[in-house]
Order: C-alpha cells, then sequence, then structure tokens
C-alpha cells in the first residue's frame, strides 16, 4: 500500500489541490458542440478554453500562428520538422514539431493543437488535465526537501 511520506503531505495541501482538479475537471473546454450537433466557435477571447496549460506563444510575425513554448528559435517549421493543426472555423494555425519540444511531447502537443482548434473530443480533455496534474505532482515531489 502506498502511503505519502507527511512532509509531501504538509507541502501539498489537500485543498488547494482539491480545488485544482475540480477546477481542472469543470473548466469549459474547446470541442463542443450544441444540441444540434453544430461545432460552436472557440472564444479566442478567452485565453482559457484553448490554452489552458498555457503551452501556446503567438508568433510575433504571423498573426493567429502559434507555436509551443520550448521551441528552439530556428526550428524549421516544414513537414519534415512538423505539422500545422489549423482551425476550419477561423483559421487559427498551431505547430507540432515530430520531436516535441524541451517543455513537451510530441502526443501533449498533439492533444493541444487538437483542443485549441476544436477537433478535441470534450470527454478526452478532462481525462489529459488529470493526467498533467498526477505528472505535476510526482515531480514536484522528487524536488521536494527532506
Amino acid at each position: 500500500m502506498f502511503t505519502m511520506p507527511s512532509s509531501l503531505w504538509h507541502r501539498l495541501s489537500f485543498q488547494r489541490l482539491l480545488l485544482l482538479v475540480l477546477s481542472m475537471l469543470g473548466s469549459s473546454c474547446a470541442g463542443m458542440k450544441n444540441r444540434e450537433g453544430i461545432i460552436l466557435v472557440i472564444d479566442r477571447e478567452d485565453v482559457r478554453t484553448w490554452n489552458p496549460l498555457n503551452v501556446w506563444a503567438e508568433s510575433a510575425t504571423a498573426p493567429n500562428h502559434y507555436f509551443p513554448r520550448g521551441m528552439k528559435k530556428g526550428t524549421p517549421l516544414d513537414e519534415t520538422h512538423g505539422r500545422w493543426v489549423i482551425d476550419p472555423q477561423d483559421n487559427w494555425r498551431f505547430y507540432v514539431p515530430h520531436n516535441g519540444t524541451s517543455l513537451y511531447s510530441r502526443q501533449l502537443l498533439d492533444e493541444m493543437a487538437k483542443t485549441a482548434t476544436n477537433q478535441h473530443s470534450k470527454k478526452i480533455f478532462p481525462l489529459l488535465f488529470l493526467g498533467r496534474l498526477i505528472e505535476g505532482v510526482v515531480q514536484s515531489a522528487g524536488n521536494l526537501p527532506g
């Protein structure tokens, strides 16, 4: 049976963890449809709906073109090195490098690009957050002193 060390338990406040989990699972997300099954346009002004983990940074030279944080400057933007995920509703573009970045795996970037372009299933999105939450807790537990 797994037991959490008492020092870790005190550092990870139960209320904060619960609030974080509930807010992530209850957050609105892209990929939603109305009752008639029509895909809803993403509210780009509400960044939390399409960039909740702050993965994407806007291009300084091309409006509505986004790149993942941690991508090296000068990375080629061709099909050999990655792919563009494009929102058919508003033509916003998100570049996903085939090898990911120093911060994010290609798989996570693919999922986040699908979310940002309204091509993601609403059922899968909360699971993505839960996975990132667990990954963050495990990483922070390894970085705690004593």
